[in-house]
């Protein structure tokens, strides 16, 4: 198998001097294909090691091309099979191994014993005794693969969770949740945003060496690197749900990362719950039908009031037409009594006139007065239509005025046959009165 710059891998047969293809450009994700080194295992596999773009193996069983992830660096530099038929890859950054038992790799560093961490293309091989032995900047590095210390797995748990600085046991008040080690759900009411969840390596022999970030997903943006500090405190989380992750590793590499997470959620408060929104939507909706009722109410109001007014003064005006009326027509009855009262005035001067005639003619006379003051009165009933009357009070007898009122009577009753009598008027009674009312 032959390998160029920027070209897909070819298969060469020596027999027929043919070539056949084998594609693996379209599995290149950055810049171009630029091959390091290739090596054949003993199954008949093809490692496949690159500049930038990590490892591949082609299966000859198969005729299949696939990218093996894993290494630390994506520079390869060598590649090597132990007795075991494991796979040790060489890097620009760490060695890697492939353990075929269990498809995954494991990364070595300076802190494992390896010398440096760079090492130098085609600079690798397998002694007779199994012994690989690889080329680096800071010499050469040589192992026996049996005697290499598997690197240990530590799985990371949640320990506790502390609300206001209390630690929460199962079930207690309304906070649902078991031990964290199994990893079940958190629910939270809104009063309750305030907590700390503590979580740890379960090798407590290395913790001085393990180092922890952590994260709450859907609300930190990033990953924040907690040290050796075992706890995350976070104080007014929102209302939501989210996820809280924590990754492990240490230094010298001595062991494989780990990360576990676990589902948090906070309820909304009360006021801010979704039947919450509901009920203010209902009293807005509520408040928006009143005040449009309201709107309308007024607007009536309004409408009728203005109609009123109309009426009012259209009822106004045609009493004021009436009035002006009635007023014309008491002037036009006030000429002739005038000149009637007159006459009767000079016959009740005539000395020719006999005592009883000059009776009736006072009689006639008072009538005349009064109907001129019945004419007078018509006149100020105008006058209290438009508020202009006055009252004219001074100090009269009140049994003097009532006598002129009956006696103007008196006749008409005696010509009827009727006896007319009051009581009570002989006497005199002073006060202060309007005459001209009092008569009307």
């Amino acid at each position: 198998m032959l390998g160029s710059f920027d070209q897909d891998l070819r298969v060469f047969d020596p027999g027929t001097t043919s070539a056949k293809a084998i594609e693996i450009r379209k599995f290149i994700k950055k810049s171009k294909l630029i091959p390091a080194t290739l090596y054949q295992d003993s199954f008949g596999d093809v490692w496949i090691g690159t500049i930038s773009n990590g490892l591949f193996r082609y299966k000859y069983q198969t005729k299949q091309m696939e990218t093996m992830p894993g290494t630390y660096c994506n520079d390869i530099s060598s590649i090597e099979e132990d007795l075991q038929g494991n796979v040790w890859v060489s890097t620009l950054y760490g060695l890697s191994k492939y353990d075929r038992t269990v498809n995954k790799f494991t990364n070595y560093y300076s802190a494992d014993g390896i010398g440096g961490n760079q090492f130098n293309p085609f600079s690798s091989c397998r002694l007779p005794d199994g012994t690989i032995i690889f080329g680096a900047t800071h010499g050469l590095t040589f192992f026996n693969p049996v005697n290499v210390a598997v690197k240990r797995s530590f799985p990371l748990y949640f320990e506790n969770l502390r609300i206001h600085s209390k630690i929460i046991k199962p079930y207690q008040g309304k906070t649902i949740i078991q031990h964290l080690t199994y990893n079940l759900d958190i629910q939270l009411n809104y009063d309750q945003n305030n907590f700390t969840i503590s979580f740890s390596a379960l090798d407590y022999s290395d913790f001085e060496r393990v180092q922890y970030s952590y994260m709450m997903e859907g609300y930190d943006k990033y990953w924040i690197d907690a040290n050796k500090n075992r706890e995350a405190y976070y104080s007014y989380l929102p209302a939501g749900s989210y996820k809280f992750k924590v990754k492990m590793t240490n230094n010298d590499k001595s062991i494989i990362d780990a990360e576990n997470s676990i589902e948090v959620r906070v309820s909304p408060a009360p006021w801010l719950s979704w039947w919450a929104f509901t009920i203010y939507f209902l009293l807005s909706s509520c408040v928006i039908l009143l005040f449009i009722q309201a709107t309308k109410r007024i607007k009536t109001t309004k409408k009728l009031a203005l109609m009123a007014k109309y009426e009012k003064e259209k009822e106004q005006s045609i009493n004021k037409m009436n009035m002006t009326f009635f007023a014309n027509v008491s002037h036009e009855f006030r000429t002739p009594l005038t000149m009637v009262s007159g006459p009767i005035a000079t016959l009740y001067n005539d000395h020719a006139i006999t005592v009883e005639n000059k009776q009736l003619l006072q009689i006639v006379n008072r009538s005349v007065n009064r109907m001129l003051k019945l004419i007078n009165q018509l006149m100020d009933f105008n006058k209290l239509e438009n508020y202009s009357l006055k009252l004219n009070v001074k100090k009269t007898d009140l049994m003097s005025e009532l006598n002129q009122i009956v006696d103007i009577f008196k006749i008409n009753a005696a010509n009827k046959h009727i006896i007319l009598n009051t009581h009570g008027f002989e006497d005199s009674f002073f006060m202060f009165l309007d005459a001209d009312k009092l008569d009307k």
